[in-house]
């Protein structure tokens, strides 16, 4: 099938066999808005063509450009070939996922996303200020045949030690110049000292700008590609608030967005400001946690802080939060039969309910909800306003 005039798709067009051509010579522009299913056949582009709907190349195939350009403004996934003629172009502007090869393309332009466990058989690639480069899925490794030059953000998954399988590695047959932001993501907790090579090339220039790393209580180097784990913070404390929830009772509310290797929780208190005593202490759980404990003699405003205590003997002191004698309650938690309501004329932030161990089960707005899905248990639902904070024991006997 070869289209002389303007070709547009709204609707699903079935390529099985055959060839599906686009004459460049008679200015052919088509828009594929809709469905494009190719199974069999071959594709070939010698006009402009723009993706507004996810395409998928199938493996063995090869979509040709002869001298036209491909624009991608949806999701591309190659599972095949892309090659060209000495004048075509690829511009992807969206989520390209290469897990073929990407050949004798005279020019290949990235401004969004590129992922994908594939190659580019071609020139010197650049990855441009505001994209991103992925490589592999979840994780996997990329081969670039010549120079990599980054401006943008490459952006590494590593959940173990093999390189391919459980992190994420970029062959470069060239030269990489290392620039814009290095994320790394990790999916486990590594050692101090461990050491990953992200990016193999021939040779090396440049430094990565910025360095990223999820989550941030692990630090890291990067020389020449590889990645080494510098030192690894034992917690990630979120947050950390007093609040008066009775005349004579206060609450001290804390979250940790990641723990390793701590002992226990110290809540401390001061009247100065500055001579702090221990009034409570709270195991840690050693996974991401809500904790709370209570000041049950606050006769007067107060200062707290919280002490991580390390399994290796190790400590570290929060900021210090203070709490006004004259501060009153913000709301009240009823609960009967499986449904929790909030009493309150200030505006609720959020809504969480906990388990004994200090999950997190539910988070929602509303000031009536239902813990009749939760297991048979006790619960503690914190209320956050913009007045402050509240909490009760709940008991769920639903299930």
């Amino acid at each position: 099938m070869e289209f002389f005039n303007t070709f547009s798709n709204s609707g699903t067009f079935n390529q099985t066999n055959g060839v599906f051509s686009f004459n460049y010579n008679n200015a052919i522009y088509p828009t594929l808005n809709g469905t494009f299913n190719w199974t069999g056949g071959v594709v070939r582009l010698g006009g402009t063509m723009t993706l507004n709907h996810a395409v998928t190349i199938p493996s063995g195939k090869d979509f040709k450009i002869l001298g036209g350009t491909l624009t991608n403004a949806s999701t591309l996934t190659n599972n095949g070939t892309f090659s060209a003629t000495s004048t075509g172009t690829l511009i992807n502007n969206s989520l390209f996922i290469n897990n073929g090869t990407i050949s004798n393309l005279i020019s290949f332009s990235n401004n969004g996303t590129l992922k994908g466990s594939g190659g580019l058989n071609q020139g010197a690639f650049t990855n441009p200020l505001g994209s991103t480069f992925a490589p592999g899925l979840s994780p996997g490794c990329y081969t670039i045949q010549s120079g990599f030059t980054n401006n943008g953000t490459v952006e590494i998954e590593i959940n173990g030690s093999t390189s391919c399988s459980e992190f994420d590695r970029i062959t470069v047959l060239g030269a990489a110049n290392r620039s814009g932001t290095l994320s790394l993501i990790f999916g486990f907790t590594p050692t101090v000292g461990q050491t990953f090579q992200v990016i193999s090339a021939l040779s090396y220039t440049g430094n990565f700008n910025t360095i990223n790393v999820t989550p941030n209580t692990i630090a890291v180097t990067e020389n020449n590609g590889t990645v080494t784990v510098s030192s690894i913070l034992p917690i990630e404390l979120l947050s950390f608030s007093a609040h008066k929830i009775e005349s004579q009772k206060a609450q001290l509310i804390w979250q940790t967005a990641a723990e390793d290797g701590v002992k226990n929780f110290d809540i401390e208190k001061s009247t100065d400001g500055k001579a702090f005593l221990k009034i409570a202490e709270v195991k840690a759980n050693n996974t991401p946690s809500v904790y709370q404990a209570f000041d049950e003699y606050f006769f007067q405003s107060s200062y707290y802080r919280l002490r991580t205590n390390d399994l290796d003997g190790k400590t570290e002191v929060s900021k210090v939060v203070y709490l006004e004698k004259s501060a009153g309650k913000v709301a009240k938690i009823h609960h009967t039969e499986g449904v929790v309501w909030v009493e309150t004329d200030n505006v609720i932030e959020s809504v969480n309910v906990v388990n004994t161990i200090g999950q997190v089960v539910k988070t929602t707005k509303d000031k009536q909800f239902s813990i009749a899905d939760l297991a048979r248990g006790i619960y503690v639902v914190i209320v956050k306003t913009n007045k402050g904070f509240v909490s009760e024991k709940v008991f769920s006997a639903m299930k």
